[in-house]
């Protein structure tokens, strides 16, 4: 099984350099990691300072991180893809072996529990929520950092749907589920998803964002309501307490 990383990355050198040394530190298995740099050029200078053959960098050719995330996976040369964006880490040096153990016996979109880090104020949460195809449909619960699946999804389903911009994660979980793939979940926290100014799930309010929501909701025909990760975690801790 060889894993294909894909980072999208947008002038966050710092960040970029934690989540491609918590890839290094990975044991055991074949891994890739292909950087897209959708910002200045930062990304792909911290590519070339590491110096890893297993490590690559491209300037995305397209625009915005979904199209940068679809530029990944076309020169991805693994069976398996990694979503992992350049704020985020895997937690654990046995990661891929994890997901690789839940991958060998069917095709399935593996996701992990793991911590969420809010930068500001240094509160750290356990996320653990439950996820399946029906409670997918009110909110998303799958943490987007290590998610995993087989390549071949792409040639059945197309490409991540840039027209919903940052939901394109909650987009193929859906279109995922609804293909009759199964979720398998690593119940361990062996991730880390950070929350800070910078990061799209900050950006709950924008008009951009909101556009981009209905536009999800439409096509999948959902009836919820516009959320960031902290809120759902705070809402469903509040449900189960």
């Amino acid at each position: 099984m060889h894993f294909s990383v894909i980072t999208p990355t947008y002038n966050r050198p710092e960040y970029l350099l934690e989540e491609l040394r918590s890839i290094q530190r990975q044991l055991g298995e074949i891994w890739e990691v292909v950087v897209v740099d959708d910002g200045d050029g930062s990304g792909i200078q911290v590519v070339r300072d590491l110096n890893d053959s297993r490590i690559k960098a491209i300037q995305n050719p397209g625009t915005g991180q979904v199209e940068a995330r679809n530029a990944g996976v076309r020169l991805a040369n693994g069976d398996q893809i990694v979503l992992l964006d350049d704020d985020d880490l895997l937690a654990v040096p046995d990661y891929l072996s994890q997901v690789k153990t839940l991958l060998t016996t069917e095709p399935a979109l593996v996701h992990s529990f793991g911590w969420m880090v809010e930068e500001e104020g240094g509160n750290r949460h356990l996320w653990d929520l439950k996820a399946d195809p029906c409670s997918l449909r009110k909110d998303n619960t799958l943490l987007v950092a290590g998610l995993t699946y087989p390549r071949v999804f792409h040639k059945e389903l197309g490409d991540f749907d840039a027209t919903v911009g940052g939901y394109f994660d909650w987009d193929w979980h859906l279109r995922v589920t609804a293909a009759g793939y199964p979720l398998k979940t690593i119940e361990s926290p062996s991730v880390v998803y950070r929350i800070h100014a910078g990061s799209g799930s900050s950006k709950v309010k924008a008009k951009r964002r909101k556009h981009s929501f209905e536009l999800l909701c439409r096509k999948h025909g959902l009836e919820t309501n516009i959320k960031n990760h902290a809120v759902v975690f705070s809402e469903l801790r509040q449900k189960d307490s």
